[in-house]
């Protein structure tokens, strides 16, 4: 039945697409793991910050000012800034433990020192094991 209750058939030539669709996503590779149970486990710095209105493009121009400053920082693989509405965004960064990255702490503060003038208020920052992962292929 489908969805609306109403009775519906599949064709055999769409059949034969689905089948095909389904084998061909069983043999891709796909990667889901439990961090923990592998022993690996990263360590991220997530940030919620408030840009005050009208300030995104200044506070981007600043970020992009910035950026090869990140790979001077010891034990960060990758960040990310997200941004979630018009005037908030999220910045993700993983590090190689949460050693590296308390230790990372007064440069890592140096550099968002730069974005202050253009936030509406001190950043929420919050800190956490990455416990399951997903990456494709």
């Amino acid at each position: 039945m489908g969805l609306d209750g109403n009775m519906f058939f599949i064709g055999r030539n769409h059949l034969n697409i689905l089948l095909h669709i389904q084998d061909f996503c069983s043999k891709r590779k796909k990667n889901i793991h439990n961090s923990y149970s592998q022993g690996t486990s990263m360590y991220y710095r997530i940030t919620h910050a408030t840009i005050q209105s009208e300030m995104y493009d200044q506070a981007m121009a600043t970020m992009e000012s910035i950026r090869d400053s990140f790979s001077e920082i010891n034990g960060l693989l990758n960040s990310r800034l997200i941004r979630i509405s018009e005037t908030e965004l999220v910045g993700i960064a993983a590090y190689e433990s949460k050693e590296l990255l308390e230790a990372s702490q007064t440069q890592y503060d140096e550099l968002m020192g730069n974005m202050m003038p253009y936030l509406a208020g001190p950043p929420t920052v919050s800190h956490g094991n990455q416990v399951l992962a997903y990456d494709s292929e």
